[in-house]
Parts: C-alpha cells; structure tokens; sequence
C-alpha cells in the first residue's frame, strides 16, 4: 500500500494537466501490436515477470517526447529492461528512427501499435505510463505532465520493488 501512496503524492506533484487514472486493477487484454520487423506480437508476449511498465506514446508528442528523454540509464541502469513501450504507429517500420531518438531506451522493448492496444487498454490520453505486475495493470498515469522527471521517478520507483 505505502508504494500507491508514493504514486497518489507523485501523482498531485506532477500537476493537474496529468492524470491519475481511476483503473480497476486489471490483467493485460489480449491484442496485437508489430515489433520493429513488421511482424505481428500478442500482447500476452510483452508481459514480464514482477514489475514492469508499458509506456504508450504517440510520435511527434513533446510531452511524450519528455518521458522517454527523462529516463536515465546511469542512474537507474535496471529501468529500461523493464519498459515496453508501444508507440502509435500504423506502420512498424518508423519504430527504429522513433526508438534511435532515444539511445537511454535501447534496452527497452519497443512495438507499434495501430490502436488495437490503446482500444483494449483504454489509452486515451498520451503520454500513458501503465505500472504492471506479471501480467496485471496495477495503476496509471495519462496526460501532459508538468514535469516529465516527476513521473520518471515513480517509475524507477516501481520497477526497484
């Protein structure tokens, strides 16, 4: 419990532009996104064991932009195994210019997704952090934030538990 608190104060910090999002906890819908290939992934794929995150985006997003920029591989070398992020994209082969953009996120696992994921995940505003546990949402965060290092911190936060 002490860690939703963590996130509810992160939440109040970041801003009223940004949102935490009343999610009923949930497991990951089933849907197909496209890996860096063209080739297509079931969501059931990204999942990871223990705690993880999903990241959605969109391209030419400043604020999303701001998130992806904010993560920090020296300082939290463990933080960009543990993120997917999934960038709305209808064509797969823009994901490797997009993802080179952000050389701290080369361990991170990067798909395009077309709409079926934001659909199934109730994405509605972007940047969208999802905090996961194995294969279960446990809480997220959507919207411009004031200051993307607020939320980058909740982030290393859950993925150190």
């Amino acid at each position: 419990m002490g860690f939703m608190k963590a996130v509810m104060a992160g939440a109040l910090v970041i801003g009223c532009s940004a949102a935490l999002l009343a999610i009923e906890r949930t497991t990951l819908p089933v849907f197909d996104v496209s890996d860096a290939r063209g080739a297509t992934v079931s969501s059931r794929t990204l999942v990871r064991a223990g705690t993880w995150l999903l990241v959605y985006v969109r391209p030419d997003c400043p604020p999303c932009d701001a998130i992806l920029r904010s993560v920090d591989k020296d300082r939290d070398p463990a933080l960009p195994s543990r993120i997917v992020v999934m960038v709305a994209l209808s064509d797969s082969r823009l994901l490797p210019s997009i993802a080179e953009r952000f050389p701290a996120l080369a361990g991170a696992a990067w798909y395009a997704d077309s709409s079926a994921g934001a659909q199934a995940m109730r994405v509605t505003d972007v940047p969208a952090v999802l905090g996961v546990r194995d294969a279960t949402i446990e809480w997220s965060v959507g919207g411009v934030l004031t200051d993307a290092a607020d939320i980058t911190t909740i982030m290393a936060a859950w993925v150190k538990r």
